[in-house]
């Protein structure tokens, strides 16, 4: 076997050379292995933007969030007064009814395997706001029907949403118009044959609306000619496919707002008048009921009399007690008269009289009324309560003048019925008039001019009465 020695001629070594052909082949090498071409140092967890300190009502859900970047994967953490809060290892923290216990600093730890980041402490406050709600407001005719949709908000809500159920038979062709600047808003009228549209306005990123009533947009129906608008049957209702009668924040938090049809009224005249029979300044409001079903009682208050030219306190005389209201808008309450107006069946109309009792018989009272609906106040005659002879009794002018000698330290209460049977009768239909009438050791003239004395206007020869004695002390 014959062997042969191959000679290869020596080249002197290139640096450059092996150092470039070096690095084609770990390019190469990388571009062949994509997962290593994206290899960077980790990085601790850095916070992008920390939670944000909030307001809550009572039983209302809020929610925390923070935003992060770092090496993945990222932990959190979040701390309720420096204690760890059992599941809550999200980017947010979501508080479904909030107590008093969750008034308190918030802190969220974020952490990776290289370190760790602990936020700003943030607070959440509870609120004692009065709750979130959407109403209707004044409903008027004319060429069309307006309906007014208004929020009472508590200044940190950015989107609401409701459902509004109509009758057809009334009402059609709805139309929604915002009331205010804002980034989107809908109607959505996929049920209109069943009489039910959704509307939904969101403001403008990180406005909110105001704490207290505002008018965020207004539907308009045309009707069928000769309607009346009030009785287009309104009702509120969460039969829709999407979430209806809501607030949300800016963050999507859902807010509960309870949802109703609100009555409303008109004065009859322009200011209260002097009634010379009965030495009362009167003024008659029509009060009215929009809605579907019926409502058990509506109260009427007056608020902000004042005082006359004598520097005495304007009374409401036929009040029958106090309400308190407010906060203002300088967090003051006041206590006002009010009387009880009654039920309302849906689309009822009824008018009621103020009287108020004016020491110096010239000034005017000039009082701002609201409408409230709310349990009908109970009433009854006490036991104790002795039978008066009535002296007069007439009917003059569409109302009833009754009269009888009073005694001071006495009250009187007046019932009244349809029959004399009825008055008297152990199973008597008698009503009694609400508020009862205090002795001056005079005669005492009480005029019957129907609501909200009594349930119904009277008329001549169909309503009897008889006036009960009770001392009051």
């Amino acid at each position: 076997m014959t062997f042969r020695l191959l000679r290869f001629p020596l080249r002197p070594l290139n640096e450059h050379a092996v150092t470039t052909r070096l690095r084609h082949t770990l390019l190469g090498s990388l571009a062949a292995l994509p997962m290593l071409a994206g290899i960077a140092r980790a990085a601790d967890p850095e916070i992008t933007q920390q939670p944000a300190s909030g307001v809550a009502g009572y039983g209302e859900p809020f929610a925390f969030s923070v935003q992060a970047n770092g090496t993945m994967p990222l932990g959190y953490q979040w701390y309720r007064a420096g204690s760890t809060l059992a599941s809550a290892t999200n980017n947010f923290l979501f508080l479904s009814s909030v107590t008093n216990v969750d008034a308190a600093t918030y802190t969220v730890v974020i952490t990776n395997l290289v370190g760790s980041i602990t936020s700003a402490p943030v607070t959440l406050t509870l609120t004692s706001a009065a709750a979130r709600t959407i109403t209707t407001g004044n409903v008027t005719g004319g060429a069309n029907a307006t309906v007014p949709v208004i929020l009472s908000a508590n200044g940190r809500e950015n989107r609401v949403t409701f459902t509004l159920g109509f009758d057809t038979n009334i009402f059609a062709n709805p139309t929604f118009t915002p009331s205010v600047a804002n980034d989107a808003s809908s109607l959505d009228t996929s049920r209109v044959g069943e009489g039910l549209i959704t509307g939904d306005l969101t403001l403008p990123a990180g406005q909110m609306f105001a704490a207290g009533r505002s008018e965020f947009g207004r539907l308009q129906f045309g009707f069928v000619t000769g309607s009346d608008p009030l009785a287009g049957g309104l009702y509120f209702t969460n039969a829709s496919s999407a979430a209806t009668n809501l607030a949300y924040t800016t963050n999507v938090t859902t807010l509960a707002a309870s949802a109703v049809v609100s009555p409303q009224f008109e004065a009859l005249t322009l200011a209260p008048a002097l009634n010379r029979q009965s030495g009362l300044f009167e003024h008659v409001l029509r009060v009215a009921y929009p809605g579907a079903g019926a409502l058990e009682n509506v109260d009427v208050l007056m608020v902000g009399l004042g005082d006359d030219s004598l520097t005495n306190r304007i009374r409401v005389y036929n009040a029958i007690g106090l309400k308190t209201v407010g906060p203002d808008a300088e967090g003051f309450y006041e206590n006002v008269p009010f009387f009880t107006g009654g039920r309302f069946l849906g689309g009822q109309t009824r008018d009621l009289t103020v009287e108020y009792y004016v020491s110096d018989h010239v000034t005017v009272p000039s009082p701002e009324y609201r409408l409230l609906i709310e349990p009908r106040t109970g009433f009854s005659v006490p036991a104790s309560a002795t039978p008066l002879n009535i002296t007069t009794n007439r009917f003059v002018n569409g109302t009833f003048i009754i009269q009888w000698p009073s005694r001071t330290k006495y009250r009187y209460f007046i019932q009244y019925a349809p029959t004399l049977n009825d008055l008297v009768n152990t199973s008597t239909n008698a009503r009694v008039v609400n508020p009862s009438v205090n002795g001056t050791g005079y005669a005492v003239q009480w005029i019957d001019n129907g609501p909200p004395k009594t349930e119904t206007p009277p008329t001549q020869g169909s309503r009897f009465y008889r006036v009960l004695e009770v001392p009051t002390e």
